[in-house]
């Protein structure tokens, strides 16, 4: 059974490498056609960069998925905040990076 949305998060943001985590923590299967991320950067001020997830991409149960940003969050003071939004515009889940933390 493939759902529109589920319990999907944001599980780990590694600005270094410039990778995101997702993780589907529910007991079914969710197709993620149509979402997107917005990474803010707090070393460029003004609008995020959008990566959109793959259509006919289904995030098993339990599975994760790892979205490559490039350089737009590979610096760890500069991230400011990673939203996970569904096909429909909602936001799932926010996760501040480390300069929305005290660069912590």
């Amino acid at each position: 059974m493939v759902l529109a949305t589920g319990d999907v998060v944001i599980s780990s943001v590694d600005p270094t490498a410039g990778e995101i985590d997702l993780l589907n923590r529910s007991g079914h299967s969710v197709d993620l056609s149509g979402w997107s991320l917005a990474v803010r950067s707090a070393a460029e001020p003004g609008a995020p960069h959008w990566y959109d997830l793959p259509d006919g991409l289904v995030l098993p149960p339990g599975g994760t998925f790892r979205v490559l940003t490039g350089k737009a969050a590979r610096h760890p003071a500069a991230l400011g905040e990673v939203t996970l939004y569904d096909s429909g515009g909602v936001v799932l889940a926010r996760l501040p990076g480390p300069a929305a933390c005290g660069g912590q």
